[in-house]
C-alpha cells in the first residue's frame, strides 16, 4: 500500500490509536469490550477523517434488508456508525458505514469471526435506508479494512491493515490513505466502475454464454452511481485469444483487436488517454437501439507474444491496470476468461484483474465443483497475496444450465459432494468454502442459472436484434434474474 510520508503531530490519530493498542496488548484477561472500540472509532472519525461529531451517528437503523432470491424484507439492522461526510450534519443519507467489534475479535481474513463481521456489514450496506452508501469499514482497534459498494456488489478495496504491527507514523499514514480513498477522492471524482471476471478452471461450463448475456443485460439497466438513473455503460472483454468465442458471438471480425497494443503501453509506462481507450473498442447496438455495449475483441497476437509480454510474474497486473483505466469510463467491465489458471497466462491475468470473480460451474458436473474447491483453497489466497488490496471478491459459484426436472436428485448429490470436500479441508477453509458454495450462510441454497432453450436460440438468431425486444423478466433474461439481482438493484 503506497502512503505518503506524513509527520505525526501531537494528538494525532496515530498517537491515540497507538495508546489504545498498548492497552489491548496489556489486556491479558481480554476484558476490553466493544465500547472500547467505539471510543477508538469516534477518535478515528474526528482526528483521522477530520469529521465533526455532528457528521456521524451511532447505532444507525439501516431499515430492512432484502434477499436476492425472493426480495422479501428481513429484519431491521442497526450498524454501529453511519457517516455523512458531504454535509455539516448527519442528514439520514449515510455515505460510510462502520461495523466495530471488541479488540479481541479475530478479523483474520480466513476466520469465522471475519466472515460473520463482513456479512453483517454487507447486509447493512444493502439495506433499505442505505442506498447512498459508498463505502463500509470493519474495525476492532487492531485491524481495519475498507469495502466499496457498487449497486448490490460489495467488495474490499484495501487489505486487512494490521495496526498492531505499525508505529505511530505508519498508523497516521494508513489512516490518511483510507481517508483519501473513501472521502477525498469521492468528493472530487465519480466513483469508478467494477471489474467482473467470469471464470472456472474447467472449460465448457458456459463462461462465454454467461459473459455474453450478462454484459447485454447489465447494459440495459439503470446505473445508480452518483444517484443518477442513467443506463449503465458496459465494456465486455474477450481475453481468451485461443478460442475467441465471445468475439464471434458479437459478430466481430478477427482484425478488430487492440488489447495487445494497450497492454504494451501499460507495460512501458505510457499514459493512456480516454480517446486512445475509446478508439480500441467497438460499439454494438440492436436495430431499434434498445441497448448498446462496447466490446474489446480477442487479440490473437497475444497467443504468439505472451512469452515476451506476460510471462514474468511481475506483469500479472497488466490487465488489472488496463481495466482500472477503462473503469474511469465504464460502470461495468466483464471479462471472459479462459480456463487452466496454472498454465494459461491469460487466465492468470484475467483473475488478477478482477474486483469480483464470478465463477460458473456446470449443473451436474462434479469436475467443475472439484476445480472450484481447489481454486478457493489454493489459488485465491495466492492472488490476494499478490494484489495486497483485499481483492478479488469471490461472488460464489453459479451453477449453469440448471434443469428443474432433475433438481431433487442432482441437487442432493451435488450438496453431498460439496459437504465431502468441505470436511477434507481445515476449519478456516471450511468457512470460505461454505460461503463460496451456498447462498445463505446458514442454509444449503445453491446459486442457479436456469437452462433455457431461448438462451442458445438467442445467439443463433442474432440476439443483438431480437433478444432485447423481450422484457428483461421474460426468457432468456429470466434465467439470469437471480444473478442480476446480486449485482444491480432491479426495479
Amino acid at each position: 500500500m503506497a502512503t505518503p510520508n506524513i509527520p505525526s503531530p501531537p494528538g494525532s490519530i496515530g498517537e491515540i490509536l497507538l495508546s489504545k493498542l498498548r492497552e489491548v496488548k496489556e489486556d491479558h484477561s481480554r476484558s476490553l469490550n466493544e465500547k472500547f472500540t467505539e471510543d477508538a472509532t469516534e477518535a478515528l472519525l474526528q482526528k483521522g477523517f477530520n469529521l465533526t461529531s455532528e457528521q456521524f451517528l451511532k447505532y444507525y437503523n439501516c431499515g430492512k434488508g432484502k434477499s436476492y432470491y425472493n426480495c422479501e424484507e428481513g429484519k431491521d439492522g442497526v450498524v454501529d456508525f453511519a457517516v455523512s461526510y458531504g454535509n455539516e450534519i448527519f442528514d439520514g443519507c449515510p455515505q460510510i458505514l462502520l461495523e466495530v467489534k471488541n479488540p479481541h475479535t479475530n478479523l483474520d481474513s480466513i476466520s469465522r469471526d471475519y466472515f460473520i463481521c463482513v456479512n453483517e456489514l454487507k447486509e447493512y450496506m444493502n439495506s433499505r435506508k442505505c442506498d447512498t452508501v459508498e463505502h463500509g469499514m470493519i474495525f476492532n482497534v487492531k485491524e481495519i479494512q475498507v469495502f466499496r459498494k457498487h449497486g448490490k456488489l460489495i467488495y474490499p478495496i484495501t487489505d486487512i491493515i494490521n495496526l498492531l504491527d505499525l508505529d505511530m507514523q505508519r498508523i497516521n499514514q494508513s489512516i490518511q490513505y483510507i481517508k483519501r480513498i473513501i472521502i477525498d477522492q469521492c468528493r472530487d471524482t465519480k466513483l469508478r466502475g467494477t471489474v467482473i471476471t467470469v471464470w472456472n478452471n474447467k472449460g465448457g461450463v458456459g463462461k462465454t454464454t454467461t459473459t455474453f448475456n450478462l454484459s447485454l443485460l447489465l447494459s440495459n439497466y439503470k446505473s445508480y452511481l452518483s444517484n443518477k438513473k442513467i443506463k449503465a455503460k458496459v465494456l465486455a472483454i474477450d481475453f481468451d485469444p485461443n478460442q475467441g468465442d465471445l468475439t464471434e458471438n458479437f459478430k466481430c471480425e478477427s482484425r478488430d483487436y487492440k488489447i495487445l497494443d494497450l497492454l504494451c503501453d501499460i507495460r512501458d509506462g505510457n499514459d493512456l488517454s480516454q480517446d486512445q481507450l475509446k478508439s480500441a473498442v467497438k460499439t454494438y447496438r440492436n436495430e431499434e437501439k434498445h441497448t448498446s455495449i462496447h466490446f474489446l475483441a480477442a487479440d490473437k497476437r497475444i497467443g504468439f507474444d505472451k512469452e515476451n509480454l506476460m510471462s514474468d510474474k511481475k506483469d500479472d497486473l497488466l490487465l488489472r491496470q488496463l481495466c482500472l483505466e477503462f473503469a474511469k469510463i465504464y460502470d461495468y467491465i466483464i471479462i471472459d476468461a479462459p480456463p487452466n489458471f496454472d498454465s494459461n497466462v491469460c487466465a492468470r491475468q484475467a483473475l488478477y484483474a478482477a474486483d469480483c470473480l464470478l465463477p460458473v460451474g456446470l449443473w451436474g458436473d462434479k469436475n467443475s465443483l472439484v476445480n472450484y474447491c481447489y481454486f478457493i483453497c489454493k489459488t485465491l489466497p495466492t492472488i490476494r497475496e499478490c494484489r495486497q488490496d483485499g481483492g478479488p471478491e469471490n461472488l460464489g459459484l453459479w451453477l449453469n444450465r440448471f434443469k428443474s426436472q432433475s433438481a431433487n436428485t442432482i441437487k442432493n448429490r451435488t450438496i453431498e459432494v460439496i459437504k465431502e470436500y468441505i470436511k477434507k479441508v481445515n476449519k478456516n477453509e471450511q468457512e470460505e468454502l461454505r460461503r463460496a458454495f451456498f447462498f445463505q450462510k446458514d442454509s444449503e441454497d445453491l446459486r442457479f442459472i436456469k437452462e433455457e432453450t431461448f438462451i442458445k436460440k438467442a445467439i443463433f438468431e442474432n440476439s443483438l436484434t431480437k433478444a432485447f425486444k423481450i422484457p428483461w423478466f421474460k426468457k432468456p433474461q429470466e434465467a439470469y434474474r437471480s444473478l442480476l439481482q446480486s449485482i444491480v438493484e432491479v426495479q
